[in-house]
C-alpha cells in the first residue's frame, strides 16, 4: 500500500537506532525506500560507528535487505 511507513526501533550497548521503511507509488509500481537514524553515545559508540558505518558494512546490508524484498515481491 503506497503511502505507508513502518518504523523499527531498537538499541543495544553501543547505539540507539531506527529503521524507517516507506512505500510510495512510482510509474505503475511501488517503490520501497529505507532510512536509518542512529545515535552512538560514548567512546564505545564512537568505535562501533566507525566499524559499522565507516567500513561501508551498513550500506551493504541495507542494500541487500532491499534487494531481497524486491526479489520476494516479484
Amino acid at each position: 500500500m503506497p503511502g505507508r511507513l513502518l518504523r523499527l526501533a531498537g538499541r543495544h550497548a553501543f547505539s540507539r537506532y531506527e529503521l524507517v521503511l516507506a512505500l510510495s507509488e512510482e510509474d505503475g509500481g511501488t517503490r520501497l525506500s529505507a532510512r536509518t537514524y542512529a545515535e552512538f553515545p560514548g567512546v564505545h559508540g564512537f568505535a562501533y560507528r566507525a566499524l559499522v558505518i565507516g567500513s561501508g558494512a551498513h550500506r551493504f546490508f541495507v542494500a541487500r535487505l532491499l534487494r531481497g524484498v524486491r526479489e520476494a515481491a516479484r
